[in-house]
């Protein structure tokens, strides 16, 4: 049977914590919820001895062993189980879905003769968004991933990806010492150019 372990108040929870150096400070800010609400929480209860008891070795000028208990609470609230209603879950992975890029060369393809030319797409679709470039050389690449309703890009999402996806030429272009003139298409290529002759963006 898991002993109850009494909350903190608020009070209580940032007094200690403004004591303490500011690396550890910020590091108990993510067990506030453990702290002060998540009174019937068993692997909470756990955490919550470890940060009092961390509190304290904070107030007898013993940091590194605070640090360590600091590392142990912090164990407990990420891979415990916590029930359903706990207040302080472990922290969720992040909104955004991060597929690996993938770029390449198209085998065989010799190139054509002049300045290289790279062209850019971007497009979102259900909440999915997608971009690319090719180089007339035969250089490619695309990434793609998705967002939640938080996604603050608005009715700019495309312009903002089709810029991405010149950022990522230039940034194999910085790494591959290669020199090329990308063109975008229609009216992003009308706002882009714009942007840079006035320095700001059209609404």
């Amino acid at each position: 049977m898991t002993m109850h372990v009494p909350t903190m108040s608020l009070r209580e929870f940032d007094d200690a914590q403004r004591r303490m150096p500011p690396g550890l400070a910020e590091r108990t800010q993510r067990l506030r919820a453990c702290a002060t609400r998540a009174a019937w929480c068993g692997c909470c209860g756990v955490a919550r001895r470890l940060l009092r008891l961390c509190f304290a070795a904070v107030r007898h000028g013993d940091d590194a062993i605070a640090e360590m208990l600091l590392g142990e609470a912090g164990h407990y609230i990420g891979t415990g189980r916590h029930p359903a209603t706990c207040p302080q879950m472990p922290p969720r992975p992040a909104r955004r879905d991060g597929r690996a890029p993938a770029q390449g060369r198209v085998p065989g393809w010799t190139g054509l003769p002049g300045p290289l030319v790279a062209a850019t797409d971007a497009s979102w679709k259900r909440g999915t968004c997608g971009i690319g470039y090719v180089v007339s050389d035969g250089r490619w690449g695309m990434r793609g991933w998705t967002f939640g309703p938080q996604d603050p890009t608005g009715p700019h999402r495309v312009l903002n990806e089709t810029a991405d996806s010149l950022a990522s030429i230039a940034r194999r272009r910085a790494t591959e010492t290669f020199d090329s003139t990308a063109r975008a298409e229609g009216l992003v290529e009308a706002f882009l150019h714009a942007w840079h002759r006035t320095g700001g963006i059209a609404a």
